[in-house]
């Protein structure tokens, strides 16, 4: 069981910052099981001991790793203020495309490897993450699929239009660069090329479904 962390004090921010970035390096090469608390304050230069008062456990720790990686594509507060500045829901998808196809080009640090290991691999911390991060973000989402959509947002119809949105994004930031192929040659487009190709392609299938029914 996590135990709960302590309240981060102003002069612990750089020391909580520099166990995040490194024990979330290890997690990404060698996971959780295999990443051990003193590897990681070694590794950090730091005492063992402040694993446990900046995030209560070494799966704390690691649940805080997911937290901030899937941050880093797209934070909640940008979701929420996109929907506040953009009144046209086909502006907010495209929008919100920009900021994750954005972040899949050019972020090539350890917190999409640490999500895509955590994604191919389940453990019971990815309910955390789903929980706290993911789920939010969710809600947002598919109100915007469903206002181009016309699909009620507790309709179990929108979930598959979502998925079919989000997919291809997904797939880059998982893959990452270093997978050769169409991935990689899809990589080579500046970020206003792919989030356009994308746009295109996701607010034609949605508006394809508002035209079907």
């Amino acid at each position: 069981m996590t135990k709960k962390a302590k309240p981060l004090r102003s002069d612990g921010k750089k020391t909580y910052q520099q166990l995040l970035d490194t024990a979330g390096n290890l997690f990404a090469l060698h996971g959780l099981a295999s990443t051990q608390s003193k590897l990681i304050a070694s590794e950090a230069n730091v005492d063992v001991a402040l694993i446990n008062y900046h995030f209560g456990s070494r799966q704390g720790l690691y649940q805080q790793a997911l937290i901030t990686a899937h941050a880093s594509i797209i934070h909640l507060e940008d979701l929420e203020s996109l929907i506040k500045r953009e009144s046209d829901p086909q502006q907010q998808l495209k929008s919100m495309l920009h900021i994750i196809v954005s972040a899949a080009l050019t972020d090539d640090s350890w917190h999409f490897k640490l999500l895509a290991r955590e994604f191919l691999a389940p453990s019971e911390n990815l309910q955390i993450l789903m929980t706290k991060e993911i789920q939010p973000k969710i809600q947002i989402m598919k109100h915007i699929v469903s206002q181009i959509s016309g699909i009620k947002p507790d309709d179990p119809a929108l979930i598959p239009m979502l998925i079919s949105v989000m997919s291809p994004c997904f797939v880059m930031l998982v893959a990452g660069n270093k997978v050769p192929g169409p991935l990689s040659e899809m990589r080579q487009q500046s970020v206003e090329q792919l989030t356009a190709h994308l746009y295109r392609f996701a607010l034609g299938g949605l508006l394809a479904v508002r035209n079907a029914t």
